[in-house]
């Protein structure tokens, strides 16, 4: 069994991989990771062709075996997504930085990544609500929403 479930970094790591789950009851499912709950560890995986998907949730209690096939992330899954260029990147960290600076909230940067309260939260580029990595799910929510709520 993976024990790698306890650790944000990695869950983050492997969303969009191919991978195969063996239940308690030797059922097996295999498709890609498409999220982790960090709190319940409910995993998501879609299996499917690009126009049908069929999407499965699987509690973590009823994981006996956890497998990561490939390395790759699949596009169809995640080329919705709009993040722009990196300048506006930059913009909208300056701007979410001074917004943390004002309510109070340190922020260390690290790369690309802002780091709040001693690193117990990270935010990647684009550096919106989504982006937001943390195992705490109040503390997730609260950030997401001080984001969501930042004046343009």
């Amino acid at each position: 069994m993976c024990t790698n479930f306890d650790n944000p970094k990695y869950l983050k790591s492997i969303v969009g991989k191919n991978v195969s789950i063996t239940l308690i009851n030797d059922e097996t499912f295999t498709g890609i990771l498409y999220v982790v709950d960090p709190i319940s560890k409910t995993v998501v995986i879609v299996n499917g062709i690009l126009t049908e998907h069929i999407v499965q949730l699987i509690p973590f209690n009823n994981l006996k075996s956890f497998e990561v096939h490939s390395l790759d992330n699949p596009k169809f899954l995640f080329d919705s997504v709009n993040t722009g260029s990196t300048e506006v990147w930059l913009d909208k960290k300056k701007l979410l930085k001074d917004w943390f600076f004002i309510n109070k909230i340190n922020v260390v940067e690290e790369n690309e990544v802002l780091k709040l309260n001693d690193h117990k939260v990270m935010i990647e580029p684009p550096y919106g609500p989504d982006q937001c990595i943390c195992d705490n799910m109040i503390v997730l929510e609260r950030i997401q929403t001080l984001i969501a709520k930042m004046p343009l």
